[in-house]
């Protein structure tokens, strides 16, 4: 009887310790469950939250839509604007290239002009030069002629002298032929040498 006793002791003892095992189970699943339902609750909050949030980007997608649409609408002629603009560029890369072109031609003829003027300011220093030595030579030229002048004039009072005892010369020559012709006979040589002497003399 004792063993049946015992038997039924141990046996409700377990009863008692599979019931609180399992009342303890189910406390366990219940605050499982409680925090499922309560991230269900949650997730269901985040997933409104989602909806709501999917819903605005929708919307201001639509909306980036239309707005790219009056973009679109509006970059058209500035497309073209740009096109025009591009090939504008483009000429004016030309012209800048054949500007560069035309600044290196000018810079190369200003280095021959460069020379050409060092060239001739050698020449002008040349000339300066031969200019000074041209004006002395001039003012010696000027005292040559001055003092050819001062001979030239002394010879023509020489001359002039000379032609005045020529003209007497001739005069005297004159006279005496006359009076040959108008003597009926010649005259002594002797009266002819005193009036020749006369008119020297005279």
């Amino acid at each position: 009887m004792a063993n049946i006793i015992d038997a039924l002791a141990i046996k409700l003892q377990s009863k008692i310790c599979y019931h609180r095992d399992a009342n303890l189970d189910y406390l366990e699943i219940k605050d499982m469950v409680d925090k499922l339902v309560e991230e269900n609750k949650e997730l269901r909050g985040e997933k409104s939250q989602y909806l709501d949030m999917i819903n605005s980007v929708i919307e201001e997608k639509e909306n980036l839509q239309h707005d790219y649409e009056e973009i679109k609408e509006q970059v058209a002629p500035m497309e073209e604007q740009l096109e025009t603009v591009k090939k504008e560029l483009a000429l004016a890369k030309e012209q800048l290239v054949a500007a560069k072109h035309e600044n290196e031609a000018t810079k190369h003829e200003h280095v021959v002009a460069n020379e050409e003027l060092m060239a001739a300011k050698e020449q002008l220093v040349a000339a300066k030069h031969e200019n000074v030595t041209a004006k002395h030579e001039h003012v010696i030229t000027k005292e040559k002629l001055v003092v050819a002048n001062a001979e030239l004039a002394q010879r023509n009072e020489e001359l002039e002298v000379l032609r005045k005892r020529l003209e007497e010369s001739e005069a005297m020559h004159t006279q005496i032929q006359q009076q040959k012709r108008s003597a009926p006979g010649p005259e002594p040589a002797h009266s002819i040498r005193v009036t020749v002497a006369r008119k020297s003399s005279s």
